[in-house]
C-alpha cells in the first residue's frame, strides 16, 4: 500500500482480486462511500481529508469553541467508520453536513442529562419549597421579595432554600462527580 498527501493506492482485493486502485481527489464520493463501506480504511482516510476542515469550520460557526467543534467532528467520523456499512448515504457531503450540525460533544450531552435531573429533582421538591426555590434561583427574586410575595416570615423563606438546596445536592451528588471527572479529563 502507496500512500501521500493526494493519490492512495488501495489493494483492492476485496473490490477486485486483480486490480490495485489509486485513489485520489478526482474519485466521486459516491465510489468513496461504497469502498469505505466494504471496508477500505484508504477510502475512508480520503474522505477523511476531504472534509475534515469544512466539517469544522461548520460546527465552529455553530458552537464556537475549539475543542467541542473537534469532538462533533471526530464524533462523526467515528460514526461514518463505524456504522459505515450499515449506512444508507445517498450524498456524502449532505450526510456529513447534517451530522455535524446535529453533533454533540460529549460535555453537551452530559450537561442536557443534569439538566433533565436538575429539572426533576426540583419537580421533586414540596410544593410551597419548590416555589420558594424557582423563585429564588429561577427568577432570582431576593428573600425578602418572595417572602412578602407569598406572605411568609424572611425566615421561613430563608428555611426553604436552604432545604430544597440540601435535597437537591443528594438528589444530584451522583451527577456532580461525573461532572468533576469529565472536566478533570478534558483538562
Amino acid at each position: 500500500m502507496q500512500s501521500s498527501s493526494d493519490t492512495t493506492t488501495l489493494s483492492a482485493s476485496s473490490i477486485h482480486p486483480d486490480h490495485a486502485i489509486v485513489l485520489n481527489d478526482s474519485v466521486p464520493d459516491d465510489i468513496l462511500v461504497q469502498w469505505m463501506q466494504a471496508g477500505s480504511k484508504p477510502a475512508f482516510d480520503l474522505i477523511y481529508r476531504r472534509y475534515w476542515k469544512a466539517l469544522y469550520h461548520l460546527a465552529f460557526n455553530l458552537f464556537r469553541d475549539r475543542i467541542v467543534c473537534e469532538d462533533i467532528v471526530q464524533d462523526v467520523f467515528f460514526q461514518l467508520w463505524d456504522k459505515g456499512g450499515s449506512l444508507q448515504i445517498q450524498t456524502l457531503r449532505s450526510y456529513l453536513f447534517a451530522a455535524t450540525r446535529h453533533g454533540e460533544s460529549d460535555s453537551d450531552v452530559l450537561e442536557k442529562d443534569l439538566a433533565h435531573q436538575a429539572s426533576m429533582a426540583i419537580s421533586m421538591l414540596p410544593e410551597k419549597c419548590r416555589e420558594i426555590f424557582v423563585l429564588s434561583r429561577k427568577h432570582a427574586m431576593p428573600v425578602a421579595q418572595i417572602a412578602q410575595h407569598l406572605e411568609l416570615s424572611p425566615k421561613t423563606v430563608e428555611n426553604q432554600i436552604t432545604i430544597a438546596l440540601k435535597k437537591l445536592r443528594s438528589s444530584l451528588s451522583d451527577y456532580f462527580v461525573v461532572m468533576i471527572i469529565t472536566s478533570f479529563l478534558q483538562a
